[in-house]
This record gives structure tokens, C-alpha cells and sequence, in this order.
């Protein structure tokens, strides 16, 4: 497994819960509010569910507080990890 770096923008306080690939472009769309860290803890556990990988190996390297984030993964390849959102 190899570190991959995912940019992904999130979009809190959705009707839906679900990640999109759209142009390149990695959306998640969240139930939770930006607050008390309940977006990001949804953004982890919808990300290991769609990879199925472990919610601890997922970390928010950047952007904690914004809704553009990068996060760390240990997953084979950034193609194959794109290719899983794509479906």
C-alpha cells in the first residue's frame, strides 16, 4: 500500500450522503453540520465505507476547517482509488 493524497470539497449539511466524481473533481455531500467536527468524522467514515478501509487509516492533512480538504490514505494507487468513485 502506498500514502495517496485525495483533494476532496466538501458540502455540509446535504439532503444526501454520498461522494461524486464530476469533472475530476471529488465532492462529498453531508448530512452533518460544520461544527464540532461532525462533518469530518462523517467524510472519514463515508470514504472507508466506499474504499473499504479502515476509518484509522484515513487522515485530514489539510483543511480541517475548510470545505476543500486533502486526505491521507493508504490505498494502492490514486487511479484505482479514482476509479471506485467514478462508479
Amino acid at each position: 500500500m502506498n500514502e495517496v493524497l485525495l483533494d476532496i470539497t466538501v458540502i455540509p449539511k446535504s439532503s444526501q450522503s454520498k461522494i461524486v466524481l464530476k469533472d475530476d473533481t471529488l465532492k462529498a455531500y453531508l448530512h452533518s453540520p460544520p461544527e464540532n467536527n461532525k462533518a469530518n468524522k462523517e467524510l472519514i467514515l463515508l470514504v472507508s465505507k466506499k474504499l473499504k478501509i479502515s476509518k484509522t487509516s484515513i487522515k485530514i492533512t489539510k483543511g480541517e476547517k475548510s470545505r476543500k480538504k486533502t486526505l491521507s490514505l493508504n490505498f494502492s494507487s490514486k487511479r484505482n482509488l479514482l476509479k471506485i468513485f467514478e462508479n
